[in-house]
């Protein structure tokens, strides 16, 4: 199709897709090559969806990968989403992108994740005090770092800290199951009688 485009200017593409001027076809050809049903239906914009390039889809995986390797060895610090663009020679709005379709996430939501499983790992330890923990991991008021915990984890960061290394899967509580769910993963994992 793209060559019967080059030879005869695109009218036999536009006809085909109901458009009347180049400018139409040249926003909407991709959508009306790539799906047949786009000619028959004659689809408005407002519902047509491009189709990502496999050279842009693993540009972005590229760029998403190599954000996650900072954020886990940066994960202490006033990370910045501009910032990292910068060092990853890109702009905002790319790395956005990277993250909404190569990651499924934002740069946000995994900056918190990776602070809050690295969290949970050192307050199972139970050797730092809450205060301490939260610097560690980015959080510059204790507070905050609190908040942020109890949601992702779904209990507070003294609590975990209190029940020590040895009881840190069971939440602790009256409803808890045989089978718990870890908060990091999400896969549920049987407990032990021991542990029950």
């Amino acid at each position: 199709m793209w060559r019967e485009r080059s030879v005869d200017g695109g009218t036999a593409i536009r006809e085909a897709c109901g458009l009347r001027t180049a400018s139409d076809c040249a926003f909407d050809v991709f959508v009306c090559l790539s799906d047949p049903a786009t000619v028959a239906g004659r689809r408005t914009r407002k519902t047509r969806k491009l189709a990502i390039r496999h050279g842009t889809a693993q540009r972005r995986r590229a760029l998403f990968e190599e954000a996650v390797e900072i954020i886990e060895r940066e994960y202490a610090n006033d990370l910045e989403l501009d910032a990292i663009a910068h060092r990853l020679a890109t702009s905002r709005r790319q790395l956005q992108r990277a993250f909404a379709e190569a990651g499924r996430t934002s740069f946000r939501t995994l900056l918190a994740e990776i602070r809050m499983r690295r969290a949970h790992e050192l307050l199972r330890e139970g050797s730092l005090p809450v205060r301490e923990v939260a610097g560690r991991v980015g959080y510059r008021q204790a507070a905050q770092f609190a908040k942020t915990f109890r949601r992702h984890h779904g209990r507070t960061p003294s609590s975990l800290r209190r029940q020590g290394p040895a009881s840190s899967g069971d939440h602790g509580g009256p409803t808890a199951s045989a089978a718990s769910v870890d908060p990091l993963s999400g896969s549920r994992a049987e407990r032990s009688p021991a542990s029950a």
